[in-house]
């Protein structure tokens, strides 16, 4: 099948609407309040590049095979995925093709892919989430994903991850994103020690160990805290993490000094 631009056939049926409802729109009301609205109308209206389909009837048309195939064909060609094809990819009886897309080397492919089987709650997805996490080649945008959703089913995984733990200090941050939802774990505390005394990031680690309620850290952060180097932005972060593990409160102090506090203060 002939690929077919849906989301701009989409947006010229927006501005349709919006000109059609100019004087609903004028009254104030937030244009978002009918997204849900004019999607549901463009699903029924007829399309001529679809041969007179709506586009509800066109994707319904396509077979499993056809579907994945589309998909790839529109990452291929550079033109948007359509959402209609990625409902019908969120169908049952494409779940099984689903898990073959995690292999496609096309990031958006595995991430739809990922994020259909999340939706379904399959842990068919989780093996290959924890590959793209740690894989150097990986963008942002996989790393982030692996991240929400491992982070998500945290308690499943934690074990794969503390298997891969300590072999570099940039997968060790990763995993530390995931398994500081796992409260109560020895191995994962003295992880992120191990993060927070290498000064990589000492405001994120400030906050994750506060977030993981061990108190046991309360003398770490305290002796950090005191440091002379500490800027504002890291002092607000070991501030609340004392705070949060029944530390003393911890008074003000004079970062005027601080460009980072004259910046978020707006001082010139």
């Amino acid at each position: 099948m002939a690929l077919i631009d849906f989301d701009a056939n989409y947006e010229g049926f927006v501005r349709e609407w919006a000109k059609k409802n100019a004087e609903k729109l004028r009254e104030g009301d937030d244009p978002s309040v009918y997204s849900g609205e004019i999607y549901e109308q463009w699903l029924s209206l007829p399309i001529e590049e679809a041969g007179g389909l709506s586009p509800k009837e066109y994707f319904c048309r396509l077979t499993p095979p056809q579907a994945v195939d589309m998909l790839k064909g529109y990452r291929a060609a550079g033109v948007t995925v359509p959402m209609p094809l990625v409902d019908r990819l969120a169908e049952d009886d494409c779940e099984g093709l689903l898990k073959g897309l995690l292999n496609d080397e096309d990031e958006q492919t595995f991430a739809i892919a990922a994020s259909l089987l999340e939706e379904r709650q399959s842990g068919a997805h989780m093996g290959k989430l924890i590959e793209k996490l740690l894989d150097s080649r990986s963008g942002d945008g996989v790393k982030g994903l692996a991240i929400e959703f491992l982070s998500s089913h945290a308690d499943d995984v934690k074990e794969e991850l503390l298997s891969r733990a300590g072999k570099s200090l940039e997968g060790d941050m990763l995993i530390a994103d995931v398994l500081v939802h796992c409260k109560g774990d020895d191995r994962i505390y003295q992880l992120l020690v191990r993060l927070f005394l290498s000064e990589k990031d000492n405001p994120l680690y400030s906050s994750y160990l506060g977030m993981y309620e061990d108190e046991r850290a309360l003398p770490l952060l305290m002796k950090r805290i005191n440091h002379p180097e500490v800027g504002y932005v890291e002092f607000l972060e070991l501030r609340n993490a004392i705070e949060r593990l029944g530390g003393d409160p911890i008074p003000d102090r004079d970062f005027g000094f601080d460009p980072d506090y004259r910046l978020i203060k707006g001082i010139k």
